[in-house]
């Protein structure tokens, strides 16, 4: 849907922050349905206020563009980490990563509105790519761009499968009812494949894939990790039960359970992984990061007030492509 742009905020009395500006690509800014699905992620994700999910700041509709402005996490997806080429991450890395990630999920899903409603947030598309870890080692969630909320603005066109398959439950897979659930299942995958080093999933195609999750026959991560401690087992195999029903009842349940067996690394610890997995990636975006700073040029964005979230009262700056 869009591309990921470093930006940065300009205000009065010379104030600057660093953002990261996710632009819509431009064909598909003629699409009603594209340009609503946008605008509800930055409605939706603008509820949520939780050191591990990353914040929406802004919303600008100007001319032709579709830009979403969020908080730059200085940090590489969980993705990245795993494909660095150094194999699984520890134990405790990877229990503390999916911590992090369970408080952000439970933090959308208890979102609500300015009059206390709920609005029932689902990420439904938790992967490893969906997941940020900074450079401080703390983890956030990104892009509820094909979250579903009660009070969502459009709704996903019937029998649409969006998401990653890899990631998700069978009940999503056939369309059926969705909650938090949904999110803790594809949470454990992640886990499972932080632990393990390989994929839980591990079909040649879609269908063959689809067909692997619907069957809801997972292979124990004790298969690869003789030492793994079973309480962790238990609580990861929990997480990927066939039935949501039979999951843990939210995504604070399984994070405190994560916690409660006193494995989980601390953020500087988690920090110290990044460093060394992604150090090269992290020097390269701060010399660009540099540059951009020291660019007189950058193409700057005025905030419409009726469009705005902010309330028209900034202006943006961003490297064009």
């Amino acid at each position: 849907m869009a591309s990921v742009y470093f930006g940065r905020i300009v205000g009065s009395e010379g104030f600057s922050r660093v953002v990261a500006i996710k632009r819509m690509h431009p064909h598909l800014t003629e699409s009603a349905d594209f340009r609503a699905m946008f605008i509800d992620e930055a409605r939706l994700a603008a509820r949520i206020n939780h050191p591990n999910v990353a914040q929406i700041i802004d919303l600008v509709a100007e001319d032709e563009e579709l830009l979403l402005v969020m908080s730059y996490v200085h940090g590489v997806s969980v993705g990245s980490l795993l494909h660095a080429g150094h194999g699984p991450l520890s134990v405790p890395v990877a229990v503390r990563i999916a911590i992090d990630g369970l408080y952000g999920l439970h933090a959308a899903h208890t979102a609500r509105d300015p009059a206390g409603v709920p609005l029932g947030v689902v990420h439904r598309d938790v992967s490893p790519q969906n997941l940020l870890t900074s450079s401080d080692g703390i983890t956030l969630v990104v892009d509820f761009g094909v979250a579903k909320a009660a009070a969502r603005l459009q709704t996903s066109r019937e029998g649409q499968l969006k998401g990653k398959i890899r990631y998700m439950p069978p009940e999503q897979i056939r369309q059926g009812p969705i909650g938090p659930q949904t999110d803790v299942y594809a949470l454990a995958v992640v886990l499972w494949e932080m632990l393990t080093g390989h994929r839980l999933f591990t079909g040649s195609s879609d269908p063959a894939v689809l067909a692997q999750v619907l069957d809801g026959t997972v292979t124990r991560p004790s298969t690869y990790i003789i030492d793994l401690s079973p309480a962790l087992e238990d609580i990861i195999m929990c997480g990927l039960a066939r039935e949501a029903a039979n999951r843990f009842p939210s995504a604070l349940a399984m994070a405190e359970a994560l916690e409660g067996l006193h494995l989980a690394a601390s953020p500087r610890e988690v920090a110290a992984v990044v460093s060394s997995r992604a150090g090269t990636t992290l020097a390269a975006r701060e010399t660009a990061l540099q540059q951009m700073h020291d660019d007189g040029g950058l193409q700057e964005i005025p905030v419409p007030t009726e469009d705005s979230l902010a309330g028209g009262t900034l202006s943006y700056r961003w490297s064009p492509p």
